[in-house]
């Protein structure tokens, strides 16, 4: 974190190790609630260079229309397999999921939100989330899960929609650590009993 080129960091990086993995309990191995958490070993220290974005309530909406940004160090097009070592950022807006369900054959579901599709610009492969700003204050509007291509015309990408997660993050306001996914209940063995000649 803090720095622009992943090749070169420049003072102003921080870097820290994961101590705990959260994945969403709802998580369907799809695009449902394909999200998880990182807990970090120790905090990042909040920086000119470093810095959060807020967590949406599950009553906040962001309209069609509204502009966001993306950022990350992802490829620079659908065809090269490598992450960008310079961080990049675009702006994109918000596309009607009605419309973007219909783009994408009916896989985009309320849990979601699309952005993009125009002029070309857009997500890539290892981009970070969609962001956006309301009252002097960023907050995260999306998670990237799927797209047709990289930024192709006409194919907004999708995105886990923010706000349908704030009943899960909210734990860790409070100190307590998200809720885990239910331990899967080990298989039964069922016993076959030898019979002889009656």
């Amino acid at each position: 974190m803090g720095t622009n080129n992943i090749d070169y960091p420049s003072s102003n990086a921080q870097t820290r190790t994961v101590s705990q993995r959260f994945i969403h309990p709802s998580y369907d191995n799809g695009l449902n609630f394909a999200a998880a958490l990182l807990k970090l070993s120790t905090p990042f220290t909040i920086t000119n260079y470093v810095r959060t974005a807020c967590v949406p309530n599950a009553q906040m909406d962001f309209a069609v229309g509204k502009t966001c940004t993306a950022a990350g160090w992802g490829s620079r097009n659908e065809y090269d397999p490598y992450v960008n070592p310079i961080l990049y950022e675009v702006n994109v807006d918000i596309t009607s999921r009605s419309t973007c369900d219909l783009i994408y054959d009916g896989i985009v579901t309320d849990n979601m939100v699309c952005a993009g599709g125009v002029g070309g610009e857009g997500i890539c492969h290892g981009d970070s989330p969609l962001v956006t700003k309301v009252d002097s204050k960023w907050y995260v509007v999306g998670i990237p899960l799927a797209s047709y291509g990289c930024a192709r015309e006409g194919y907004p990408a999708i995105y886990q929609y923010a706000p349908v997660l704030y009943d899960w993050i909210e734990p860790i306001f409070r100190g307590e650590d998200p809720p885990l996914p239910p331990t899967p209940a080990p298989p039964v063995s069922t016993a076959v009993k030898e019979h002889g000649p009656d």
